[in-house]
């Protein structure tokens, strides 16, 4: 409850922010923003580096680097928009970016809450949760950009409908790195933080010329599912096995239906479209429970 709270509260400041300033004047305000997280960044890795020894027994605490995993991206992005002096694509960039951040309070809350021994049904939490919310988000981008934001933003549905998808893998990499503990490596993160950063870098420098804002967006997306890619390939390494099918199947499953619905009835009204949206995702939910259920009764009874 608390965390929805936040999330309401940051959105409503930066719908303030958005709605009272002009785009531009907007992009040159987000240079403090930059700094702000910079240096918080900066203090992470300095608290990071000071850990030597692994601490299971910090149950449910994440590494100091968590919390700048979800600004590193964001942070690049808008430090290369500022340097070319393109302080109306940050205008726009910023508040998108914001969102992501923002929508993923709740998912990543939930998953504090749970000890890391029963990381499992933190990561059934957080899917079930972030799946629907991305695909509705995306595909409902259209009716919720320009109307929380104002018609200026009309033009930054199609790059919102790109960089929202970045939320799975934004909310997974927080998530992922209350294992590095577990692997007595904690400085690899800066590592994989570098590199993450340099290919960052060089997407930027080739995207946003090209692309404006949907190549900002771009650039965030892949930078994340990247990160994601070599945090999963690290932690496998010393055979820290992470069920993400069996935790994802279900969600998945259910958010395609999802997907199917807000496809074919793109033209209702959003709350009604929300109410559709919720009912039939609950529905392949349960269809599916009913399913295994059914299945395991009848291992049951064959194996008697």
């Amino acid at each position: 409850m608390l965390s929805l709270i936040n999330s309401l509260f940051f959105l409503f400041v930066l719908i303030l922010l958005v709605r009272n300033i002009e785009i531009e004047k907007l992009g040159k305000f987000v240079l403090i923003f930059v700094i702000v997280s910079f240096l918080i960044v900066m203090k992470d890795l300095i608290l990071n580096s000071l850990i030597e020894k692994p601490e299971p027994e910090r149950k449910g605490k994440y590494l100091p680097m968590g919390s700048s995993l979800k600004m590193v991206s964001g942070i690049v992005v808008l430090s290369i928009l500022l340097l070319m002096r393109e302080f109306r694509i940050a205008g726009f960039y910023f508040p998108l970016f914001a969102l992501v951040g923002i929508f993923s309070i709740p998912a990543v809350t939930s998953t504090e809450k749970v000890p890391t021994f029963s990381y499992l049904k933190s990561m059934n939490t957080m899917f079930m949760f972030i799946f629907p919310l991305t695909a509705f988000l995306a595909f409902r981008a259209e009716d919720i950009i320009p109307h929380i934001f104002g018609q200026e933003f009309e033009i930054a549905v199609s790059p919102f409908q790109i960089i929202i998808w970045s939320l799975p893998p934004v909310t997974l990499n927080y998530f992922l790195y209350r294992f590095i503990p577990l692997t007595n490596r904690l400085k690899i993160t800066l590592l994989i933080l570098i590199s993450a950063v340099l290919f960052s870098i060089l997407l930027n420098l080739y995207l946003i010329p090209r692309y404006g804002l949907a190549g900002a967006c771009t650039a965030t997306l892949v930078a994340e599912v990247l990160l994601l890619v070599v945090s999963i390939f690290y932690i496998r390494r010393f055979d820290i096995k992470i069920p993400f099918y069996k935790s994802a199947e279900k969600p998945l499953v259910a958010t395609l239906g999802l997907m199917v619905v807000l496809h074919y009835f793109a033209s209702t009204q959003l709350f009604i479209a929300l109410l559709m949206g919720i009912g039939s995702y609950c529905l392949v939910l349960l269809v599916i429970s009913m399913l295994e259920e059914e299945g395991y009764g009848k291992k049951v009874n064959s194996n008697q």
